[in-house]
């Protein structure tokens, strides 16, 4: 519900998704767009480079976890009615600390809604495969297995549900709401690989598997995933909406 004078931050910018409609919505305020790697830096600069000078948003290039800091040194008296984010928080360690310092960026009564793909609810790879070819024992160490990886305590990317932010966004005026979504997925060689290589900056999929599977067993459940290739499959992925307003 942006109005045509409001000022907006769009907290992970990322290719623009969000930023253009925002942009569009606001033609007497205006917006700011963080990105977070140089690649998007440059292609948002570019695009906007062609709009009118009076109609072009703000860009910072930071990582989110900066950003607060950088608005207070370089903005220090803009607030904003209304801040976005697209999985702007969900990999993040401290997000009590994030959520409230977005909090505080807002006019009173202003608005910070998020859409965050909660992936401790996100789609299962050992529901792709057939039990009666594994063998229950295994396939049950298969799903014990990948199960963990969703119920680390300490990994920032899963330990976390709509209910834990309602918490720490208490006393504010908070609404939450889940929503399932469901893509297509082709199964390729290069998907394959990218479960069972080694990961560089976190742990994969096979990474993951070993800590629990002997090498044997590993080595089966690849053959039994490379079944799959050049299958599509359905992908199930649950979108968390979350909407506060600011006190004021």
């Amino acid at each position: 519900k942006l109005q045509r004078h409001h000022l907006v931050l769009d907290l992970n910018a990322g290719s623009g998704l969000f930023t253009w409609e925002a942009l569009r919505q606001v033609p007497e305020g205006g917006l700011y767009a963080s990105v977070q790697n140089p690649t998007d830096a440059a292609a948002l600069t570019e695009q906007i480079a062609r709009l009118p000078e009076l109609n072009r948003p703000l860009l910072l290039q930071t990582v989110i976890q900066d950003l607060p800091q950088q608005l207070a040194e370089q903005y220090p008296q803009v607030k904003f009615d209304c801040i976005i984010g697209r999985n702007a928080l969900a990999a993040q360690s401290d997000k009590a600390k994030l959520l409230h310092q977005w909090l505080d960026l807002l006019q009173p009564q202003g608005q910070l809604v998020l859409a965050e793909t909660i992936l401790q609810q996100t789609q299962r790879l050992y529901q792709y495969l057939d039990i009666d070819i594994l063998g229950s024992k295994l396939y049950q160490r298969l799903v014990n297995a990948e199960e963990s990886i969703y119920a680390d305590p300490d990994n920032t990317l899963v330990n976390w549900t709509l209910d834990d932010l309602e918490k720490i966004l208490q006393p504010c005026q908070v609404k939450l709401y889940s929503e399932p979504m469901q893509t297509e997925l082709t199964i390729t060689p290069i998907v394959l690989n990218r479960w069972f290589s080694p990961g560089k900056e976190r742990p994969s999929y096979g990474d993951h598997l070993a800590t629990k599977l002997t090498a044997s067993e590993l080595k089966t459940v690849q053959e039994s995933f490379s079944r799959l290739n050049h299958q599509v499959v359905q992908w199930q992925t649950v979108i968390g909406y979350i909407q506060v307003q600011a006190s004021g």
